[in-house]
């Protein structure tokens, strides 16, 4: 059976190999493509071979944490140059090793999925969008009731018709809408092809790359060095000349420019929409199909290949400014945040992609339109009828809400826990190390006592090993956060709602319109935290106030218990360095009452305190933890025999014990 080298990207793999000089490739399928996967990395290498370059590739059958992401940790098995990723990808940063993106391909009618997205009330709410920016600026009560903008999301494996899709689409909202409604269409990108490490190593938990025998090229050719540097530099000008508006290019190490004509053909209806709602003279949008930038580069590398890191969310030279989340890319006007547009996804409706776009803007307007459930190309468009309505679905779904509400619930079990476990979800990421010393350093100002956990993908067997963990906290990718553990025996949590519970703003800082999955927030409280080059010391736990527990029904922290810290904590604030092993021995012992007897109210000091009060199964009771005492019996005689076949077992003859 012969291969479809179009649908994996065959020659294009072999070009950004041949052109970089990678000898050692890895090559990452999902579970569902490995029945490929032999027959693509052969082809893969004869690509090469025809090239002039041999190329040593290698299949990664099964992922250490996320198949979403890079696995940057089995490639190192190899020391690999490369990681070639099949499938979807998340697009997260990577720290050691680059990587090439080959998406899925499905094919869907483009024109049945823009007749029925055009039909939807998110689009037909850009015309009072329109109308309220027709003659003067636009106060603030219309602009929570209308979206400035509507974001139109492509799942990946649908970007390769994008293109079609924006040309029917702008054309059907401009028919029905007018050119202004459609001039307030923005499409994102996945501009990353391919993706660098970050110039930042990661430290403290897993070595950097081992430098491998060939020398500086990293097994690679000098030539092939220079041709790289070269082509970037034209990669650069020629971003330069075709941008419009001063927007600021990204240099890659292809000469692929879709990236760079897809964010200029999105700068151009930003632009033209600011303008008209300025009441200035703005560039008008194009007719959405394949403009100049794009067809150029369609002819000369087919879909392109563009892309590095996501630039900085911040203003360019026209005004505008770039925002990007779950591997997309868009540009809006300075001053129009996210959260006042309105935001459509084509594409499944599983796609863990849109679960992070819609955690993170919630409070948006949203229209999910699942081709799948349309008629296949040739068969007549559903326009509003029974198979449109069951294929668009308008509003954020029951379960988002659901979801996001017992994220709450979740914060609050965090505020309450006292022993903390930090999970280790990822090794490829960029910045997972500045993480988790975010978020130790917040574990212990916040007066819990914190474990790192490094253990491949988390299972409920794994983590069942640790009873006394009380909540965990996985590090990991957005798109590989687990946030349904109802099968675990504690909660795993998120780095921003364990930042949340354990900031110093304490409660009443929830808020949905600023939910993430992402650890940026703890990523950075490490990094300041240890600006110095050297691992941060853990703060003093700060002195926790009373506070009234959701969860528990009282107060909770060190106004909770009867005990004043006035006198003795003062002591115990800078101990002697000699006597610190004693201290810490005979602290271990101290056993505090539970106030109001609740044991559940109690914040341990000590090991006896958690084995007493938190401990479901304290062991043989005894009169120490306030059993009573017990009467003094006689000694009886034991049982006899082995386990086959007891003395005392009914039927059952003892066996006989083996000669010697």
């Amino acid at each position: 059976m012969s291969l479809d080298e179009d649908e994996w990207r065959i020659q294009e793999t072999a070009d950004y190999l041949c052109a970089r000089g990678y000898r050692n490739v890895t090559l990452q399928f999902p579970d569902s493509a490995l029945q490929y996967a032999a027959r693509v990395a052969v082809a893969v290498q004869a690509a090469c071979a025809a090239r002039g370059h041999a190329v040593q590739a290698y299949i990664l059958a099964d992922t250490t944490y996320n198949p979403l992401s890079v696995d940057e940790v089995a490639a190192a098995h190899v020391n690999a140059d490369c990681v070639v990723h099949y499938g979807r990808a998340s697009l997260t940063k990577l720290s050691r090793v680059p990587a090439y993106f080959v998406f899925p391909e499905e094919q869907v009618d483009a024109a049945a999925a823009a007749t029925c997205l055009a039909d939807s009330s998110l689009l037909a709410a850009l015309v009072s969008a329109c109308s309220s920016s027709a003659g003067a600026d636009e106060d603030e009560g219309s602009s929570s009731s209308s979206p400035a903008f509507v974001l139109v999301f492509l799942d990946q494996p649908l970007l390769h018709q994008m293109p079609v899709f924006r040309s029917k689409l702008e054309r059907l909202v401009t028919e029905r809408h007018g050119t202004g409604a459609a001039a307030r269409l923005l499409f994102p990108t996945v501009a990353q092809r391919h993706m660098e490490p970050e110039a930042r190593q990661e430290q403290g938990v897993l070595a950097g790359r081992a430098t491998t025998p060939a020398g500086c090229c990293n097994g690679g050719s000098c030539a092939g060095q220079q041709q790289q540097q070269q082509q970037q530099q034209q990669q650069q000008q020629q971003q330069q000349s075709q941008v419009e508006g001063g927007d600021q290019p990204r240099a890659t190490a292809l000469g692929c420019c879709q990236g760079a004509a897809d964010r200029a053909g999105q700068a151009a209806p930003a632009a033209a929409a600011a303008a008209a709602a300025a009441g200035a003279t703005g560039t008008a949008a194009g007719d959405g199909g394949v403009g100049a930038p794009q067809a150029a580069c369609a002819a000369s590398c087919e879909g392109g290949s563009g892309g590095g890191q996501p630039p900085a969310q911040a203003p360019s030279d026209d005004g505008s400014a770039v925002h990007s989340l779950a591997g997309y890319e868009w540009r809006l006007p300075a001053g129009v945040p996210t959260r006042r547009c309105g935001l459509a996804w084509v594409g499944a409706p599983d796609a863990p992609a849109l679960l992070q776009l819609q955690l993170t803007y919630s409070g948006c307007p949203w229209a999910v339109l699942d081709p799948a459930a349309l008629q296949q190309p040739g068969g007549e468009a559903p326009a509003g009828g029974a198979d449109g309505s069951a294929a668009l679905c308008e509003g954020l779904p029951l379960e988002v809400s659901r979801a996001l509400r017992r994220r709450y619930f979740l914060v609050e079990k965090a505020r309450d826990a006292s022993i903390v476990g930090i999970l280790v979800g990822t090794l490829g990421a960029a910045g997972y190390g500045a993480a988790v010393a975010g978020l130790r350093a917040a574990a212990a100002a916040a007066g819990k006592k914190s474990y790192t956990l490094l253990m491949g993908k988390p299972s409920p067997a794994k983590l069942a090993n640790f009873p006394e963990i009380e909540v965990f906290v996985l590090v990991a990718d957005p798109q590989g956060q687990i946030l349904d553990s109802k099968e675990y025996l504690a909660p795993i949590i998120t780095p921003h709602e364990a930042m949340l519970a354990w900031g110093a703003a304490g409660e009443g800082e929830w808020d949905e319109q600023r939910y993430s999955l992402g650890f940026e927030e703890a990523a950075a409280a490490g990094e300041a935290a240890g600006a110095g080059g050297t691992a941060p010391p853990l703060p003093r736990p700060r002195r926790q106030q009373p506070r009234f527990s959701l969860l528990a029904g009282g107060y909770t922290g060190d106004g909770g218990s009867s005990e004043s810290d006035d006198g003795e904590g003062a002591a115990e604030a800078e101990p002697d360095a000699s006597a610190a092993l004693a201290l810490h021995a005979q602290q271990a012992l101290v056993v505090s009452a539970a106030p109001q007897g609740r044991s559940d109210l109690l914040q341990p000091r000590s090991a006896a305190d958690y084995l007493l009060h938190k401990r479901s199964w304290q062991g043989v009771e005894a009169p120490l933890v306030g059993a009573a005492p017990k009467a003094v019996e006689a000694a009886v005689e034991g049982r006899s025999g082995r386990a086959a076949g007891y003395a005392d077992e009914p039927g059952k003859q003892p066996v006989a014990e083996p000669r010697q």
